[in-house]
């Protein structure tokens, strides 16, 4: 679907499926990137695992490795950085924490907001230039994940961590979700599918971002391959839906921006700090514009 007026971008959201109440039936999560539309050279489905692979050329044969290599690489002189250092066992923790400073991860980073995604897709993207927002329905992604936590292996290193109180601050679920994500990586025989996990420590950005993950199952295939695995049904035809935004529609880029302000959705909010204030004047400058705030009668003098 391509959106070309803010009316059509409400009613993608409004379309999606949801129960007689009126709510939405399933959570719903959001992604948004931009655009290419070269399959070839679209790579707004894929982890920062994925395309370190590819810049590299590394064979199926070594990805398994490799990917183990990064994450031992990372826990050994992450404390040349900082003191905040998770316990070997929070594997979810400890790939969180390289997603956000950049490393490459199995994971690909999602929210709950739908508005969110909408000002990840439009940020900073260039004329000429189209956006994409991505919607997943979750409940498609439990039965599948939910199987995979009975397995007899993960079983055994959720045993394992509770007995050794590996994980004394987490629940019953995070150390279960633990498990899982350990088995994935340490399994050579890895099947394509998606698990959606969030770590049960939230940092300050994931809270106000309302974000979560897909971690993919076999790093072996592509994202999409082990979104699109035969063993979800519908995630072609329903359960995975996006919308291309021609932001190129002037109307349209200021009446996202308005939308995006009014709900107080920008940088600074999204990104605490003064890198992230700074990141939010992007947007400022196409509101400025539009709401004639650069005027004759303002003393714009800096000095003296």
């Amino acid at each position: 679907m391509e959106i070309t007026s803010f009316k059509q971008l409400v009613e993608f959201q409004d379309n999606l499926p949801k129960n007689p109440a009126g709510e939405f039936k399933f959570k719903w999560i959001f992604r948004g990137d931009k655009y290419n539309e070269n399959p070839k050279e679209d790579d707004s489905l894929k982890t920062t695992l994925e395309k370190a692979f590819e810049q590299f050329g590394v064979e199926n044969s070594d990805k398994l490795r490799a990917e183990k290599d990064i994450i031992r690489e990372f826990q050994r002189k992450i404390h040349h950085y900082t003191s905040n250092i998770p316990p070997r066992a929070d594997i979810q923790q400890w790939l969180a924490l390289m997603q956000h400073h950049g490393a490459p991860t199995r994971l690909l980073d999602w929210t709950y907001s739908f508005w969110v995604a909408v000002h990840f897709a439009i940020m900073r993207l260039k004329p000429g230039q189209k956006a994409i927002v991505w919607a997943v329905n979750g409940q498609a992604i439990l039965p599948h994940q939910k199987k995979c936590s009975q397995l007899k292996e993960v079983k055994n290193i959720r045993n394992t961590m509770e007995k050794n109180r590996d994980l004394p601050y987490c629940d019953a679920d995070g150390i279960s979700d633990n498990a899982l994500v350990h088995y994935l990586i340490q399994n050579d025989k890895p099947e394509p599918a998606v698990y959606a996990l969030t770590s049960f420590r939230l940092n300050q950005r994931i809270t106000i971002q309302q974000g979560t993950f897909l971690i993919t199952g076999d790093i072996t295939q592509s994202f999409r391959n082990n979104l699109f695995a035969d063993k979800y049904p519908d995630m072609k035809t329903k359960n995975v839906q996006s919308a291309v935004i021609d932001i190129n529609k002037k109307k349209l880029k200021v009446d996202i921006a308005k939308k995006l302000r009014d709900m107080n959705i920008n940088n600074a909010v999204l990104f605490p700090g003064l890198e992230g204030f700074s990141e939010s004047l992007w947007t400022r400058v196409g509101l400025a514009l539009e709401d004639k705030l650069w005027n004759k009668e303002k003393d714009l003098t800096l000095y003296p």
